[in-house]
């Protein structure tokens, strides 16, 4: 660690000049005295040696410690996973000392266990960890920013046909799993929303659904949006007992794990013969998708789906010739009144 020294500026305050990942960082003591400023630089020195021998692994637990009741529970967890892979890949070394040749050799060890999809969800859950690292002046420079996640050749997001859907349906034997099924795609909502539902977030007499962040769960994007339910998703909530304050409890009364409900989905999808990329989350695709191809506004689909950015929504604009074909025809009016042939 380069020398550390106290220097007093034209403002007449002296201030602590200490060096991170090699950048001078200056705090100031808040004093003019001299003698007063030597006691507060000391403190200064011995908090920035302190952070300077802060591992990857201390950081974790501290940044668990400060994200706890902040994010959901599932975003934590994800911080916790990447920085643990990280440390195991690495090494548990200093955060000050980590560089964008320890990301690089991340990356590469990671690719070798997992698929290039969650290498990337690691390097961005990584770099907003090492962001925060920054924002809490324990690092000076992110080594991410120097750094590309893994290029994926562009894929829409995949979707059930009808066809598909009833094939699906078929196979599902449990009533309760079903019925979450059948609202996933008539509402394209997140599994961690629908297994959180309470009855309190449904107005009946207005044909709305609420979704809100409450304690124990947070929202994906922490905005709370309102749902329109339609005669599909209506028709699921009455049907529903009321045993718990949960819409879908499970068979304790407790919510389901997302895991638990992934898992069997999982194994319907395969007993109907599903193509084998088709996850729960492919439900929120479809109903969106479906909602595109009968002509629903993109920005209305944007709304429902909680998308703060109209450009993750269009991935949804499938295009095929058949709809090309009508969008182009209807300019042939348009040249005939032009007087063209």
């Amino acid at each position: 660690m380069a020398m550390s020294c106290l220097m007093k500026r034209s403002n007449g305050f002296f201030y602590g000049i200490f060096w991170v990942n090699g950048k001078q960082v200056w705090r100031s003591t808040g004093c003019q005295d001299r003698e007063e400023a030597l006691v507060v630089y000391e403190d200064l020195r011995n908090e920035h040696e302190s952070i300077d021998r802060i591992t990857i692994l201390k950081f974790r637990k501290l940044l668990l410690e400060l994200l706890d009741g902040k994010l959901a529970p599932a975003t934590v967890a994800l911080y916790s996973n990447a920085l643990q892979k990280f440390a195991e890949i690495v090494g548990d070394i200093r955060l000050s000392r980590a560089t964008a040749l320890h990301v690089e050799k991340f990356i590469s060890g990671r690719l070798k266990k997992v698929s290039a999809t969650k290498v990337n969800m690691d390097f961005r859950t990584l770099r907003a960890a090492f962001n925060r690292a920054v924002k809490y002046k324990m690092i000076a420079k992110n080594p991410f920013d120097d750094c590309e996640n893994v290029r994926i050749p562009e894929r829409d997001p995949q979707f059930l046909s009808k066809e598909e859907f009833l094939k699906l349906l078929k196979v599902v034997d449990d009533p309760r799993i079903r019925s979450i099924i059948l609202l996933a795609v008539c509402t394209a909502m997140r599994l961690s929303e629908i297994l959180n539902l309470h009855w309190e977030d449904i107005r009946f007499d207005e044909g709305l659904l609420l979704l809100r962040n409450r304690n124990g769960f947070m929202l994906k994007t922490r905005k709370g949006r309102v749902i329109p339910l339609n005669q599909g998703a209506l028709a699921v909530l009455t049907q529903q007992a009321k045993v718990s304050d949960l819409v879908f409890p499970n068979r304790f009364g407790t919510p389901y794990t997302r895991g638990s409900v992934s898992r069997r989905f999982k194994k319907y999808a395969r007993q109907a013969g599903l193509p084998e990329g088709i996850h729960f989350h492919s439900l929120r695709h479809t109903g969106a998708t479906w909602l595109v191809e009968r002509g629903v506004p993109i920005t209305h689909v944007q709304a429902l789906l909680g998308h703060s950015a109209l450009s993750t929504t269009m991935v949804y604009a499938h295009t095929t010739p058949s709809h090309l074909r009508e969008s182009v025809a209807t300019l042939d009016g348009f040249l005939e009144e032009e007087g063209n042939p």
